[in-house]
């Protein structure tokens, strides 16, 4: 894989991704166990050509909506502010799970901040009891 060009794993990628979307929408022999280790192998491939591709980044996240992560599939929630993407130019989210196991040292600090920064807002944004009688 070291010896491919980037333009060479991006069509890897593409085709590993066609795959994927073939096995999953035709339910491939997925009671066979060796499919099914096949299987989660070229997952674990697409994953490796994703990271040599697009590295991981910290950027503003605006949005609490739900999403999809880049690399595993699991639908999460990212964090506000601040959040892991794949640098792919477009908004390309990582879960918890594969950002702890990227870069574990910044998905403790982002976390932090981001706890922080949902306390002070609670603080901020509790109503003001009037007192009694006016």
């Amino acid at each position: 894989m070291k010896n491919l060009t980037i333009k060479e794993k991006k069509i890897l990628i593409n085709c590993i991704e066609c795959y994927i979307e073939e096995y999953e929408r035709t339910n491939l022999d997925r009671t066979e166990e060796y499919s099914v280790y096949k299987f989660n192998r070229i997952r674990e491939l697409r994953k490796k050509l994703i990271l040599d591709v697009y590295p991981i980044v910290i950027d503003y996240n605006n949005t609490a909506s739900k999403c999809e992560c880049s690399l595993c599939g699991n639908t999460f929630r990212a964090g506000v502010p601040e959040w892991a993407f794949l640098d792919t130019g477009q908004f390309d989210p990582i879960c918890d799970n594969c950002f702890k196991i990227y870069l574990p040292e910044e998905f403790e600090k982002i976390n932090e901040r981001n706890k922080t920064l949902s306390q002070l807002l609670d603080q901020l944004l509790i109503p003001v009891k009037s007192p009694a009688g006016m």
